[in-house]
């Protein structure tokens, strides 16, 4: 990577995608969730050493570029954790004596009382290696290979795809991913075979693929041809987006039904059968009136909002006046009373109802930022197992599919603080950027909580998840 990379780092709860499992410690201590502790922790014991990276077969998305334009945002947003032999190796570089950290300015931090360290931030947020140009000191200093893996990492992402296959996701929390600027990916093969090689165990082909559905173990190549199949539902132009990830969603339940009658048998006719019904379904529902989302889907659906809405500055964290904040934007959450409390720079307290009615619209150019956002995740397999928090295509699939919605919620949010009646794509971008920085991450969109939370928006086929976002989309999609 350029010098300009080297503002990306990693949050601070890693554990749950196996691109980011540091070698030196449990992955537990990273973790947010039992089943993503138990599965972590397995696989760490299982595959403790590197794996050699001319070995592996990397696939990159053709549609995705990106190059680092040195915003600086990841260097605020993100605590960045790391293992006893990055600090060591830190500290012999010996910062005090080079006159570029303000004296009094630790180099780390201590996360709790876990013996663990992250990277100290300065007064401003930014890392404590962040410079006034937005480049990193250590970059500059040592070079790219001086810095802490997560930083080398962002805002890629490495998930198993049997054998030696490697799928590469990327993090649309970066502005530049999300406005598709620099060099195409798969320009960067040799890059990202070293990247992955640094950051993915060794024996891959050991690690399992993701359940279809509780108790429906998948082969790789089945894991792959589901995908495949998700990823075309995205691609018909003749339905809109409601209709295309509902069918998707309904298209793995009926899928799954089959299975589970006949396991391994005739899964081409089963799939084929899926296919027909979910899309005769989807297409009566799309030539009926908007069907409204009930109460208990509303309520549930802010909730969810909820924990998407927020990036927790690390200055911040561990504050009582930040802890009373996030008490205060729980209950309005909770209760949907009141006005919303912004966890976001840019947002104002504003009230839910006004989120849902006063603004709407769906921009220009939102179709494509959004076919490229599905695919990405498809194909780079970060929806499900390894790449968000062990969870099956099922479940991931509902609950990337909710990213969409939220994402407008948090983007009418953004125009109704600029006192604007409709949102444009700019707020789109502003709001998925957010979204995605949570997706696969926080342990708010991870755990067991929020598991039930997208099963209730995808009971009776997804139909309540299809209220919502015919409901927000509105008749200009």
């Amino acid at each position: 990577m350029s010098e300009n990379v080297a503002g990306g780092i990693m949050p601070k709860v890693v554990g749950e995608c196996m691109s980011c499992i540091p070698r030196d410690r449990p992955v537990s201590q990273a973790c947010r969730t039992d089943r993503a502790r138990r599965r972590a922790n397995g696989l760490r014991r299982r595959y403790a050493t590197e794996t050699p990276m001319k070995s592996l077969n990397v696939l990159a998305p053709a549609e995705q570029h990106w190059s680092c334009h040195s915003c600086s945002g990841c260097c605020r947003q993100h605590e960045i954790e790391i293992t006893a032999a990055e600090k060591a190796r830190i500290e012999a570089q010996n910062w005090p004596q080079t006159g570029e950290i303000p004296p009094g300015q630790p180099l780390f931090e201590p996360l709790g009382r876990s013996g663990r360290w992250r990277l100290a931030h300065q007064a401003d947020g930014g890392c404590v290696f962040l410079r006034p140009d937005g480049l990193c000191r250590i970059h500059a200093r040592f070079g790219e290979a001086a810095k802490p893996l997560a930083c080398r990492l962002y805002p890629y992402a490495f998930h198993p795809a049997g054998g030696r296959d490697v799928r590469v996701s990327l993090r649309f929390s970066c502005p530049s991913v999300i406005a598709n600027r620099g060099r195409p990916v798969t320009d960067a093969a040799a890059e990202l075979r070293r990247l992955a090689g640094a950051a993915l165990p060794s024996e891959l082909q050991r690690i399992s693929p993701p359940a279809l559905a509780d108790g429906i173990p998948l082969r790789w190549s089945e894991c792959q041809r589901v995908v495949d199949e998700l990823a075309a539902w995205v691609e018909i132009p003749e339905l809109g987006w409601p209709e295309r990830l509902m069918a998707g969603g309904l298209w793995l339940q009926l899928l799954a039904a089959a299975w589970r009658e006949s396991p391994g048998e005739r899964a081409d006719e089963a799939a084929a059968t899926a296919r027909v019904l979910a899309k005769g379904i989807v297409e009566q529902l799309a030539a009926n009136a908007a069907p409204q989302p009930d109460r208990v889907a509303w309520t549930v659906f802010r909730q969810h909002v909820g924990f998407y809405a927020r990036t927790d500055a690390p200055t911040l964290r561990g504050k009582v006046v930040h802890r009373w904040k996030l008490l205060k934007a729980s209950l309005a959450w909770a209760s949907g009373f009141g006005r919303l409390v912004p966890l976001v720079e840019g947002l104002r307290p504003t009230a839910w109802k006004q989120i849902l009615h006063d603004t709407g619209g769906w921009p220009e150019g939102s179709d494509a930022l959004w076919r490229r956002y599905f695919r990405v995740k498809l194909h780079g397999l970060h929806f499900a197992g390894a790449g968000f928090f062990g969870w099956s295509v099922l479940d991931g699939f509902a609950a990337l599919a909710a990213v969409l919605p939220v994402t407008l919620c948090i983007a009418r949010w953004r125009a109704l603080s600029e006192d604007r009646k409709r949102i444009t794509l700019p707020d789109v971008h502003f709001a998925l950027a957010i979204a995605d920085h949570n997706h696969g991450y926080s342990a708010g969109v991870g755990n067991r909580a929020a598991r039930r939370r997208i099963r209730l928006l995808g009971r009776d086929g997804g139909k309540p998840l299809y209220a919502l976002c015919r409901r927000l989309i509105g008749d200009e999609r």
